[in-house]
């Protein structure tokens, strides 16, 4: 669906790993962080040319995808990686969460929250702690330069939660 590069790394921490869901609704989680930057501003800096082209493919990956709701962090960055999504489409407005707060609040939050298909921008360090709190398992940590790597996390009421690590490929 995604035209993805398949690669599984993660694994639930406990078999029975299971999101409330309502009666056979799948929830998604698309987990990105932000593309590459610019040297603007050491505290919030913008996006790179390299950087908006990654955003840029970033959009076209998901074009197909019926969004419930898009989130990005308090920098500029990652609202910037996600604006070529949210303008594709006129239906949808930016979510703001803190990405220096309670990751498994926020986690939780969204998960009794939402049905459907989410998008989350952040800081590559709390990409995988809000995806260990999404799944109940554990999600290898980003590394440095790892601006392409998507993690997708599919819960179905009654089924184990499925995660999918991924990489969406270089900007044009």
């Amino acid at each position: 669906m995604m035209g993805l590069l398949a690669a599984c790394a993660s694994a639930p921490t406990s078999p029975a790993a299971v999101l409330p869901a309502h009666a056979d609704a799948e929830t998604v989680f698309i987990l990105v962080p932000h593309a590459e930057t610019a040297e603007d501003d050491p505290d919030d800096p913008a996006l790179s040319p390299t950087g908006r082209a990654r955003a840029q493919a970033l959009a076209r990956q998901l074009r197909d995808v019926p969004l419930e709701a898009v989130y990005a962090d308090e920098f500029r960055r990652t609202q910037q990686t996600v604006m070529p999504t949210l303008q594709a489409r006129g239906d949808l407005k930016l979510s703001r969460y803190f990405s220096r707060g309670p990751l498994d609040q926020t986690a939780r939050q969204w998960r009794q929250q939402h049905r459907g298909q989410v998008l989350v921008a952040g800081e590559p360090e709390a990409i995988a702690p809000l995806a260990n709190a999404l799944c109940n398992c554990t999600v290898r940590p980003l590394q440095a330069g790892e601006t392409d790597r998507l993690i997708r996390i599919t819960a179905v009421a009654g089924s184990p939660v499925r995660v999918e690590d991924r990489r969406y490929g270089a900007p044009p």
